[in-house]
């Protein structure tokens, strides 16, 4: 049984090439994967640049079906109007955001983000859990959606599979 998405990291020079959607539906076909369970994740400082052509390339992924996320929400310097705008599915909360969890400034940060993508109509997703701790405070808030080594460590194809049947029990 495979996992709901796959969530592919995008970088800057992969997404400005000519032929980056041609790429993806190329990658799609050889694999097999659906657009609907591939989750391509963009840094926030991608979405800052303000070209209308990286809206158009967004807007003709979410057409093919393909999920958008922003990595690292509230790492960079965020225009909040631009947010609103871009076709995006989902948020992603740091890891240093989850990590303040446990300190002095709590889990303020992390609970800002998940109310900014509820408000939105977005999913939250949250980087860098660790503990039992963080996974409880982050669903407390809203977050139900994570990843990091209390959930699960980096595993091979065939672990991966074993895995997903038990989680699924």
């Amino acid at each position: 049984m495979a996992p709901d998405r796959i969530a592919v990291n995008v970088s800057m020079m992969q997404f400005r090439q000519s032929n980056f959607i041609d790429v993806v539906q190329d990658a799609l076909h050889e694999s097999g994967l659906s657009p609907h369970d591939l989750e391509l994740e963009i840094t926030e400082s991608m979405t800052m640049l303000g070209s209308s052509s990286i809206q158009e390339s967004l807007s003709t992924l979410k057409k093919l079906g393909i999920q958008i996320a922003i990595d690292d929400f509230g790492t960079g310097f965020s225009s909040l109007s631009y947010l609103d705008k871009l076709p995006i599915d989902r948020l992603k909360i740091d890891r240093a955001f989850v990590n303040q969890i446990d300190s002095t400034e709590g889990p303020r940060i992390a609970e800002l983000v998940t109310q900014l993508g509820g408000k939105l109509g977005l999913k939250v997703i949250a980087e860098g859990i660790e503990s039992q701790t963080h996974w409880d405070a982050l669903l407390s808030m809203g977050c139900t959606e994570g990843q990091g080594y209390h959930i699960a460590y980096p595993m091979d194809e065939a672990k991966l599979l074993g895995w997903i049947a038990d989680w699924r029990k």
